[in-house]
């Protein structure tokens, strides 16, 4: 039996009658062609069928003159589904699921995939697959190994396609961007439903089980569950034929993170998988509101002040020998992002100007970029020289952007920008370096705050690191350098400013000629 057959099959995992379609597609307007961005099909229990493809977008969205994105969905029944899945094994570079020619890159199956719903672990599939928050889903996907779309359009067109996207459906192609250009068969797990938890020694976990009325064999489920701690395992069992009224599994040690799957032991599939950890204690902060100005004109205002006392309700008071283990974790654990350079802290035990320098010139180094951004309000021509021209790559690409807080407020731009040509006139022979650096003043951009350091590889994906500080304060005080989330967005946040100072009057310096 084919996977498919087999996770299509009634009461496998559910029952299933229907399938919603939607397809994510960009149409390039000059060739009047429709690419996949992204399609997938879920499998639903419904009696209700609405063939025609809807619009889920009231109009295409402009990503650039070129190309629009669009969404629509339809739906049809269940046993039409193989006969999509079954062309698109043999398809090459297009595929018809019910509205003409869509243009795909080249296709590769993969092996049925178990995506398990949010729990401690977060699977990056959630974000594009429908409503995985229950027991999980079965997918089968087409991989798109070629990847057209993601090489016409440019970082900026994809990035506004995501969003796009986002504003109407819950699909999150920018957090997991590999997967554009892909199709994928949704097969929720709909026939069982699982709730467990700990008792009070910590050694047993009690489920839970609710099954569909339509499962003809009661017993047909075996439960495991285990529990590691620092990857050992330290508590574990197993249990076939698992009675659904009454189902507890001895695993010796329940406290900590419990991962529980219960499985078909007809077909082997997962039917549901969760890790979970309990809550050990609550603590509750109390806080009252204090009245202050009331025999002022201005009015009476008033300032939430917080308890410095919780109340906390412990489950136990006993020490636990784990907490030894936590500390020496923690101190791993920082001691690793210290030396991946992640996250690193400086003015603890007072300054630390010169290893805050020598850290930045070494990320700069280690990163080897072929784009190196740096944007800080308060960058000068001195502060540049003692980073990114550490670049060690003759031709980098650098770009840096200052603002008019780096000199005295009475101090014209013009002249500040004069002093820094001079500045990198005489202190450097600029060899190798390919730099522009920029200046935000007056009504040309917007302000700005925050200091990062951007790099870009060769396939245009960023890593940012925050400086908690500008250049010039680098160590002198506590501040912390620390890579940062979502990265993209920065860059991009970037990239909008620096084409607003694409005017002579914001050019500080530029090695082109």
């Amino acid at each position: 039996m084919s996977d498919f057959d087999l996770l299509l099959k009634w009461g496998n995992l559910g029952f299933y009658s229907r399938c919603e379609i939607t397809n994510i597609f960009v149409l390039d307007k000059e060739s009047n062609i429709a690419y996949n961005f992204f399609t997938i099909f879920v499998m639903e229990d419904s009696i209700s069928i609405d063939s025609t493809f809807k619009n889920v977008m009231p109009k295409l969205v402009e990503l650039s003159k070129r190309f629009s994105i669009g969404i629509k969905q339809s739906q049809i029944i269940a046993s039409s589904v193989q006969q999509i899945y079954e062309s698109l094994l043999s398809s090459r570079d297009k595929c018809d699921i019910g509205q003409g020619n869509l243009y795909t890159g080249k296709l590769k199956p993969l092996a049925r995939q178990f995506v398990q719903p949010d729990s401690t672990i977060e699977p990056l599939l959630n974000k594009v697959i429908k409503n995985n928050y229950r027991n999980g889903s079965y997918i089968l996907e087409f991989f798109d190994m070629t990847k057209p779309l993601k090489s016409m359009l440019t970082v900026q067109e994809l990035s506004k396609a995501s969003l796009a996207i986002q504003d109407v459906i819950p699909i999150d192609l920018f957090a997991i961007s590999d997967r554009i250009g892909n199709i994928i068969f949704q097969f929720p797990v709909q026939v069982i439903s699982v709730t467990f938890s700990p008792d009070r020694s910590d050694q047993s976990l009690k489920l839970e089980l609710h099954m569909d009325k339509r499962i003809d064999v009661a017993k047909r489920y075996c439960a495991i569950a285990h529990h590691s701690f620092e990857d050992v395992l330290v508590g574990h069992n197993i249990q076939f034929n698992i009675d659904v009224d009454n189902c507890k599994l001895q695993v010796g040690d329940a406290d900590g993170l419990n991962c529980v799957q219960i499985i078909d032991e007809d077909t082997g599939l997962i039917v549901y998988m969760s890790s979970t950890s309990f809550m050990a204690q609550v603590s509750i902060a109390q806080h009252f509101g204090m009245r202050f100005g009331a025999e002022r004109t201005i009015g009476e205002e008033r300032l939430q002040i917080h308890s410095r006392e919780l109340l906390r309700i412990p489950k136990k008071v006993s020490a636990n020998w784990k907490d030894f283990t936590y500390k020496r974790q923690y101190q791993m654990s920082l001691k690793k992002l210290e030396s991946q350079m992640k996250f690193i802290q400086y003015g603890t035990n007072g300054p630390e100007r010169e290893k805050a320098l020598r850290d930045v010139r070494e990320l700069i180094q280690r990163r080897d970029a072929p784009k190196i951004y740096l944007w800080d309000p308060y960058l000068t021509a001195n502060d540049i020289l003692e980073t990114l021209y550490f670049s060690p790559n003759y031709g980098t690409e650098l770009r840096a952007i200052s603002s008019s807080l780096a000199f005295p407020e009475k101090k014209l731009a013009d002249e500040w920008i004069h002093e820094q040509k001079v500045i990198f006139e005489t202190q450097s022979n600029n060899y190798g370096i390919n730099l522009i650096f920029r200046l935000q003043h007056g009504n040309k951009g917007f302000p700005f705050h925050d200091r990062f350091l951007i790099f870009i590889d060769d396939d245009n994906v960023a890593r940012v690191w925050s400086l908690g500080t500008s250049i010039n304060g680098l160590g002198k005080t506590h501040h912390i350098l620390q890579e940062v989330n979502n990265p993209q967005h920065i860059v991009d946040a970037f990239e909008k400013l620096w084409g607003q100072l694409d005017d002579n009057t914001c050019l500080i310096w530029t090695d082109k000629k």
